[in-house]
């Protein structure tokens, strides 16, 4: 048996280019495969961690305000383990450097806190000290000993900086009223001494954030009831479970996404490379078919002939996943890194999990294995006596070609005609070399053209504003308006109220945002992300598509909303359209109608405008010394936070774009070199037969632009397949995806193929001067 494996690997080693392309996918599927695995799990464990060394709690409740010493009523509702409680408020911070208008949430700490504890790097907050959050800090360039301003009322106090803060509740934290996306350059949290904050505010012994320990066996549903009716006097805007608490819902979503694309990518190469060692070793077999029958006919079992063939795909894939697992290094360490942008993760060395190596390693085993048996089982079924000749060639129909074609084509491209229609299967494999990279390649490139789309449409088409202004409160509109027009320089000016609301249909409930503005606004409007504008409704809400799927909901559907400013009881509104948005969320209904369904006066919480150009620095400085504005927002810098995200997004792109324009070289340069050398007996008795090199070369070419036509039309359906998995697994809470691919990007898809397919024409003619009409005979013998 050692001689028939040496017999098997020398010839492997004949076609030794086939072995290394499927190698390569292989690497390249496992390096999908690991390091998008390794960073979820990271995440996980690094999150596990934190949420447990600082009590993640399993409830989340938030109040207009409630006397602290109620919450030991909260106890004694069955099922609740544990109840802690803290103030917390939206303030105005001022740096030395002053510029931004720049905000923090701010958070009451003691040393006994329960439940959600801060993280605090440096000394604890007491007397005038401050911690900052941890991202503000950096970001910011901020130092220990640093003054800053806390705009509480009309009373500016100073405190100094002693250390940083991180808290698991808001790993992601999104500035009121801007972009849904974390800038810690002008939002984050902080925190002071609690007495500190309570002196500040006036608010001794008040409470507006609550966090929850349940009982081992109880559930978020078994509680909830009895909590909204308990705290129902407080002013409840929040009560949701861990599941739907923002942070960790991002989170969540974050590692689908993660799983989504370690199975999916990693997929489609091991199956091309499962498809490539097929075709191999189908040529391997029929060329040992004399030897497989003389050793039938000695009394070989089939496995001990088939494990010779399984060794190969064997070492094929312990290869392919050696340089994978190496390759995986680079790309986990970047894609953390963007993670760290984001994402207010506590400090972690990034772990190298020896059982995602182990899984992708048996998942490459494992296909290529199956792409063996799948070669060998044809052989193995044929009697001994068949196997020592030749295989009988199949019978072909000998219709001929219709006139018009014999007619107008050269001998040669008759003669390549009819080989391609007497071998559809060998065709269509070629086609497909070229089809599938096509696809993917062109889908993948569309990314930063949809991506420039997005970002250039929600600030052409949906935020029309230069500023806006989020307030400390709800304010009159028309005190508002007029206030605001004795500002120089401030035009267009429009009024919105933005509610935090909790939506409920059915089981399903979100904490979410009502939005509420002029149907004819012209500083806020709604598109699609295909471009096409939506108008606000009478009669009900326009709801955000992905707020939408969380709840289960359609147009037509009844939508419970409550709010303790807008109605003492939650308020039913009817759904009329679903809005599928690329970025934001919550729901929509104009302003002018919002009385007829809640029974408080509707005030403003967000004033829009527009700025007279050079008059920008002179309004932020006006606004910024105004003790109501609670927050500001320029377009521009939302507009830069949703660049930096979608790049960052680009970048990964970026590899998988260049992944596969790797896999299209590997896979249509070795497919046509398989195919060729398959002909090689042909070629060479053509030569024997005097046939030119020049002619031979025509039929050669006129098969390859066949098959690569054929190609890229089967790319075309294949394409949006591709698009329509990608855009699924790549949207998430932040915005939604729909690619749309446009001519440019199949051009792109197109050059690359055709690149590629022009390199493998020359190889090929290359390929065919090298054919030895001596060694041609001799095989024939």
């Amino acid at each position: 048996m050692k001689g028939y494996l040496k017999n098997i690997l020398r010839g492997a080693a004949g076609d030794l280019s086939s072995y290394i392309g499927a190698v390569l996918i292989i690497a390249l599927g496992v390096l999908i495969l690991v390091a998008e695995t390794d960073i979820r799990w990271n995440l996980r464990d690094s999150l596990n961690r934190y949420y447990e060394k600082q009590h993640f709690a399993d409830v989340f409740v938030k109040l207009e305000r409630m006397p602290g010493r109620e919450l030991g009523k909260l106890r004694e509702i069955k099922g609740v383990k544990e109840v802690f409680g803290r103030l917390s408020e939206d303030l105005r911070l001022q740096t030395e450097e002053g510029g931004d208008i720049v905000s923090v949430h701010m958070l009451a700490v003691g040393e006994e806190d329960s439940l959600n504890r801060c993280l605090i790097a440096g000394n604890f907050p007491e007397g005038d000290g401050i911690c900052i959050g941890y991202k503000m800090f950096q970001d910011r360039g901020l130092h220990y000993g640093d003054p800053v301003r806390l705009i509480i009322g009309d009373r500016p106090r100073t405190f100094y900086i002693c250390g940083t803060v991180q808290e698991p509740e808001y790993i992601y934290a999104i500035p009121p009223g801007g972009a849904q996306i974390p800038d810690t350059l002008i939002y984050d949290i902080a925190c002071l001494e609690r007495r500190s904050l309570e002196n500040c505010l006036g608010k001794a012994g008040i409470v507006n954030e609550l966090g929850i320990r349940l009982e081992r066996g109880y559930s978020f549903q078994d509680v909830r009831e009895q909590l909204r009716e308990r705290l129902s006097e407080y002013g409840i805007s929040s009560l949701v479970s861990r599941e739907d608490q923002l942070s960790y819902h991002q989170m969540d979503s974050q590692f689908a996404q993660l799983f989504a694309v370690s199975i999916l990518l990693p997929l489609i190469f091991f199956l091309v490379s499962a498809f490539m060692l097929y075709v191999v070793l189908i040529k391997l077999i029929e060329r040992d078919r004399a030897l497989i029958g003389t050793m039938k006919a000695f009394g070989f079992p089939d496995l001990s002939l088939t494990t010779g063939y399984l060794f190969v795909g064997a070492l094929v894939s312990a290869f392919g996943s050696f340089l994978g697992s190496l390759l995986s290094v680079p790309m986990e360490r970047y894609a953390l890194y963007l993670y760290s942008l984001y994402y207010n993760l506590p400090k972690r060395e990034l772990h190298y999990y020896w059982e995602s190596r182990a899984a992708a390693a048996f998942l490459a085993l494992m296909i290529s294995l199956a792409a063996v048996l799948a070669g060998v089982r044809g052989i193995l079924k044929v009697h001994p006596a068949e196997s020592m000749r030749a295989a009988v060639p199949e019978q072909r129909s000998g219709k001929k070609l219709p006139d018009f074609l014999r007619l107008r084509l050269s001998p040669a491209q008759r003669m390549s005609l009819r080989f391609m229609l007497r071998n559809k299967r060998r065709n269509l494999l070629a086609a497909f070399a070229a089809a599938f990279p096509f696809a993917l390649s062109s889908v993948i490139f569309s990314f930063n053209v949809i991506a420039e789309h997005m970002y250039t449409m929600q600030f052409t088409k949906v935020e029309l504003y230069d500023m806006k202004l989020s307030l400390d409160g709800f304010k009159d509109r028309n005190n508002m308006e007029n206030s605001m027009r004795q500002i120089a320089g401030i035009y267009e000016l429009e009024c919105e109220a933005r509610y935090s609301v909790s939506l409920e249909h059915e089981n399903h409930s979100l904490l979410s945002s009502l939005t509420a503005f002029r149907r004819d606004s012209s500083e806020h409007r709604l598109a699609d992300c295909y471009g096409r504008e939506i108008r606000l409704r009478r009669g009900g809400l326009v709801i955000n598509s992905i707020t939408a799927g969380k709840l289960g909901i359609r147009a037509g559907d009844e939508l419970s909303v409550y709010n303790p400013y807008l109605a003492k009881n939650k308020v039913s509104l009817p759904v009329v359209y679903v809005a599928e948005e690329s970025f934001g969320g919550g729901c929509y209904i104009d302003i002018d109608e919002m009385q007829r369904y809640f029974p408080k006066k509707i005030g403003v919480n967000e004033l829009l405008f527009k700025v007279q150009r050079g008059e920008e620095k002179r309004v932020r400085k006006i606004l910024s010394e105004t003790s109501s504005v609670r927050s500001f927002t320029e377009s521009s810098r939302v507009l830069k936070s949703y660049r930096s995200l979608i790049d960052s997004m680009s970048s990964m792109m970026t590899i998988f774009s260049s992944l596969s324009v790797a896999m299209g070289f590997v896979l249509i340069i070795n497919i046509r070199n398989i195919l060729l050398r398959e002909r090689r007996n042909e070629f060479g008795t053509l030569l024997l037969f005097g046939t030119p090199s020049k002619e031979l070369r025509s039929m050669i070419l006129w098969e390859e632009l066949a098959d690569f036509s054929l190609g890229i039309i089967i790319g075309f359906p294949l394409s949006f397949l591709v698009r329509d998995i990608l855009s699924k697994i790549l949207s998430s809470d932040a915005y939604l995806l729909k690619f749309h691919v446009p001519p440019t990007s199949y051009l792109k898809g197109f050059w690359l193929c055709a690149s590629v397919s022009a390199l493998s024409l020359l190889l090929s003619f290359r390929s065919l001067g090298k054919i030895d009409v001596a060694e041609v005979l001799k095989e024939r013998e």
